[in-house]
């Protein structure tokens, strides 16, 4: 904590000489107004969680100098027997300066630092980046960016150090005849005395338009990325090599080719297809190995493949009362894992690892297609109807895998909304889905199961005038899981899940100052043994919670002031075989809440808010726990 509140102050500091130096070249200049400024300190209380949380934002433009700096800080603590403590301190400046027509003189500071004494690994990290070089943009829709600077790292009690170079540029609405094209280049490089990181990517889009009613768009995209991280190394690793650390290391690479069309077939008929190839390869692995251990880990590679096609229609007219759509999609996704050969490892541990990673492997199929209706019949009268329906096919090339599986699910609704008048509506829906899981090998197949879930839901909105308003809804929800071979296995048991719930919202406004707010509900759940073919059902459990928060709210100027109560209470009942209900606990919660808020003009905002409840069972063990959460802001 001391740590991240040094970091913390070192921040300030800095952002502070920074703010200094900008107002003095800048003096008599006009300034951006449109810039978010902003400091905000946080704290929350959870049981036995505490929460910190700090931000500091600022941005200010002049006609030579622009500078933008953002500052996070987060701390947490879970107080246990084992206290766990948690810093992370994000921070990121930056000025630019105009050197000459369309040229600036740009620098870039960049830390993070991460402390965890609950972590293993990666438990404590800080890296700092001081950039400093070049921005040009020569024409409007050119820009680019050389910067170069040099990085502190540590992790793990190893510190690091050494050049860092960054490159940026960007071309857009670059017009060749009757084709549009935009392109992005990025590429960051760190070169550590046993570690090289670096990320970088190429995008290019080219678009051509056929008059206003049609576009096709083609993408092309390339990105790499390479991350070193010391873990601690095993004690025969470390008497080998005489080190105390390993390095894992993560590379990648991704394409992206995908083509999307946008046309217009009819006047009120907008339609867009599209089509992605995407590949991905991650190496993984780590620097020292010991090859004399049977259980050493070869390096591995991941290679998947994705082809995503999409069609989307969109329909309205017969003056605009009705509309549809239509969204149909198909992905395939195919995933391979190997090992990277290695010839000083034996080609019996070669092949035991080749073999474990195959059973990783898969290749996956999912097909949906989903529709959507809009009905307007009168002003005070609408409809929306939606469907889908999609298949999964989850196939994986290795015997020994099992998880073979189709996935099935339909899902439907309608829901319906009337207005009787400006201050009362009322509101319907149904809805229901079906879905099915089939395991292919016998194996697994005991977790064959239909699910159905129907649900009805109805309520009304009634607000009369501005000082009151209520909201009532009334739902029933039923849902039956049904395992395919119940009769015949024993360890898989049919089951039913029923609900009904009530919910009641109101707001009342006595005056200026004084509001009153109430919101309550009640759930009625019951779980029991289910026989499908006869319809069934044996009650297991059965729960009763209500819920009730009034609350009172007054106001004076910038302030506003809450006070409540807020009970919960669930009951909680079990069936005997002969279907009698017996009573089995009450857990109960209760006690008051209270809240501050203040929202200035001038950007000034405070918020508090807490409450302190008493929780029982069966009315005995009282046990008191407070929350309280509070932020506090300037918007500059």
């Amino acid at each position: 904590m001391k740590h991240c509140g040094a970091l913390l102050c070192v921040a300030a500091l800095s952002c502070g000489h920074l703010f200094s130096q900008v107002m003095w070249q800048s003096k008599d200049r006009s300034f951006d107004g449109d810039t978010l400024r902003l400091v905000r300190l946080g704290f929350d209380r959870t049981l036995n969680t505490f929460h910190w949380d700090g931000a500091f934002l600022f941005g200010v433009q002049s006609d030579l100098v622009k500078l933008s700096t953002k500052q996070t800080l987060r701390s947490r603590v879970i107080r246990s027997d084992i206290r766990s403590l948690q810093d992370e301190y994000v921070g990121k400046t930056q000025i630019a300066y105009g050197w000459k027509e369309n040229w600036e003189i740009r620098s870039l500071a960049i830390s993070s630092v991460l402390s965890d004494n609950r972590s293993i690994d990666l438990s404590r990290l800080s890296q700092h980046q001081f950039l400093a070089g070049l921005g040009a943009q020569p024409e409007r829709e050119l820009s680019f960016e050389a910067l170069a600077g040099w990085e502190l790292n540590s992790q793990e009690n190893v510190f690091e150090q050494g050049p860092i170079f960054a490159l940026h540029g960007e071309g857009s609405k670059w017009r060749f005849e009757e084709l549009h094209l935009d392109a992005q280049a990025v590429w960051t490089q760190t070169n550590l005395k046993q570690r090289r990181p670096y990320d970088g990517g190429v995008r290019v889009t080219v678009r051509r338009d056929f008059g206003n009613q049609a576009g096709d768009s083609l993408v092309f995209r390339f990105n790499t990325q390479r991350r070193d991280l010391f873990i601690n190394a095993e004690s025969r690793l470390q008497n080998l090599f005489q080190i105390q650390q390993n390095v894992f290391r993560r590379a990648l690479q991704e394409f992206e080719v995908g083509n999307y069309l946008t046309f217009m077939p009819v006047e009120s008929m907008n339609a867009s297809l599209g089509a992605s190839l995407t590949g991905r390869t991650i190496e993984r692995g780590v620097r020292y190995k010991d090859y004399d251990s049977p259980t050493i880990q070869l390096d591995n590679r991941i290679r998947d493949l994705t082809l995503n096609l999409r069609a989307l229609i969109v329909w309205s007219g017969w003056e605009d009362w009705l509309s549809a759509e239509v969204d149909m999609a198909h992905i395939e996704h195919e995933e391979r894992h190997t090992v990277v050969d290695d010839s000083r490892v034996s080609s019996a541990v070669a092949e035991s690892q080749a073999a474990s990673a195959r059973r990783l492997e898969h290749i996956s199929k999912w097909t949906s297609i989903a529709t959507r209706l809009w009905l307007f019949p009168s002003r005070s009268d609408s409809f929306n109807i939606q469907s889908s329906v999609s298949i999964l096919r989850y196939d994986t090339p290795d015997t020994t895998n099992t998880d073979d599986r189709d996935e099935f699910l339909m899902a439907g609704g309608i829901s319906y909304t009337h207005l009787f008048s400006r201050s009362f509506s009322f509101f319907a829906s149904i809805d229901a889905n079906v879905s099915h899981l089939v395991y292919i090998h016998r194996a697994q197949s005991a977790s064959n199961v239909w699910n159905r879930t129907i649900r009805l839901s109805a309520g009304s909105a009634f607000r009369p005038s501005a000082a009151f308003f209520t909201r009532n809804t009334a739902e029933v929800t039923a849902t039956y899981a049904v395992y395919d071979f119940e009769e015949a296995l024993n360890q898989v048991q049919s089951f039913s899940f029923r609900q009904a719930r009530w919910i009641d919202s109101t707001v009342v406004t006595l005056s200026r100052r004084i509001q009153l707010d109430f919101l309550g509900s009640l759930r009625l759940f019951q779980r029991g043994a289910l026989r499908w073919k006869e319809f069934t059902e044996r009650p297991e459990n059965e729960y009763e919670e209500l819920a009730v928060w009034p609350q009172v709210h007054y106001r004076w100027g910038a302030w506003e002031f809450g006070v409540g109560l807020r009970l919960f209470q669930q009951s909680r009942y079990t069936f005997d075989q002969s279907g009698q209900r017996r009573f089995e606990q009450v857990i109960r919660s209760l006690g008051p809440t209270a809240s501050i808020r203040y929202a200035a003009m001038s950007g000034i905002f405070v918020l508090a808010e807490g409450w302190r409840e008493q929780q029982s069972v069966n009315s005995a063990n009282a046990t008191a726990i407070s929350n309280l959460t509070c932020q506090i802001g300037v918007q500059l």
